[in-house]
């Protein structure tokens, strides 16, 4: 469940990098997931070690996107938090 929370994180961030969106808005359950994206640093917050290459690519992902996209991230755990 966790690491397929992931993948679809990395589907929703490579389609929005394919549209060209420029705000993009992901919602999820799982605070580790959110917790870990939201801190965007694998060596400082690696998250549980089944999403290490996960986050990797996300963070590839989302870093290489237009730097005027906004990717928010909605968890009901935590707030929102944008990057």
């Amino acid at each position: 469940p966790l690491e397929a929370e992931g993948w679809a994180l990395i589907l929703g961030a490579r389609l929005a990098a394919a549209l060209n969106l420029q705000v993009v808005k992901f919602l999820t359950d799982n605070e580790i997931l959110a917790s870990a994206a939201k801190k965007r640093s694998l060596r400082h917050y690696p998250g549980h070690w089944s999403l290490r290459p996960i986050l990797a690519e996300f963070t590839e992902i989302t870093d290489s996107s237009s730097s005027s996209t906004c990717y928010q991230i909605f968890s009901p755990l935590l707030s929102r938090f944008c990057f």
